[in-house]
C-alpha cells in the first residue's frame, strides 16, 4: 500500500512540476510579449517623430513629387486639426497657454499649470455713428485726392 502512495505522490509531484514549468513559461511569454509590444510602440513613436522632423524641415522645399503630395496633405490635415481643436476650445470656454500649451479658462489671467500671464486680445471696438461718420469723411477725402 505504501508503494501505491509513493507512486501517487510522485505523480502529483511530477504533475505539479509540469504545471509550475508551464506557468513559468506562460508568464515569461506574457512578459516578453508585453516588452515586445512596448518596444514596437516606442519604435513607432520614433518613426513618427522622424516623420514630423522631416516634415518640418521639408515643408518649404520638398524633394520629390511624392513628398510634395504628402507634405501638402499633412499641411491641410494639420490646419483641419487645429480648426477642430479651436472649436473644442471655444465650446469648452478655454484658450491655450502660449508657454506650455495647457487649456486655460477664458476668465483666468494666468495659466494654472505654468503661471504664465495670459494676454488677451483687445475686444473689437463697437461701431458707433461717430466712427461711421469719421470713416465716411476719410473716404471722401481719399476720393477727392484721387480725382485731382
Amino acid at each position: 500500500m505504501s508503494n501505491f502512495f509513493d507512486k501517487v505522490s510522485e505523480a502529483i509531484t511530477a504533475t505539479g512540476k509540469t504545471v509550475g514549468d508551464k506557468t513559468k513559461m506562460g508568464t515569461d511569454i506574457v512578459k516578453l510579449s508585453y516588452k515586445l509590444s512596448t518596444e514596437q510602440k516606442n519604435l513607432s513613436d520614433i518613426f513618427t517623430e522622424i516623420g514630423k522632423a522631416y516634415y518640418e524641415e521639408s515643408k518649404d522645399a520638398p524633394q520629390s513629387d511624392a513628398l510634395v503630395q504628402l507634405v501638402s496633405e499633412a499641411t491641410v490635415k494639420s490646419a483641419e486639426i487645429e480648426g477642430i481643436k479651436e472649436q473644442i476650445r471655444q465650446i469648452k470656454g478655454v484658450t491655450v497657454c502660449p508657454n506650455c500649451g495647457a487649456d486655460v479658462p477664458l476668465e483666468y489671467d494666468f495659466c494654472g499649470k505654468c503661471g504664465t500671464k495670459i494676454e488677451r486680445p483687445e475686444p473689437p471696438a463697437e461701431e458707433t455713428e461717430e466712427t461711421v461718420a469719421e470713416t465716411d469723411e476719410i473716404k471722401v477725402e481719399v476720393d477727392d485726392n484721387f480725382e485731382e
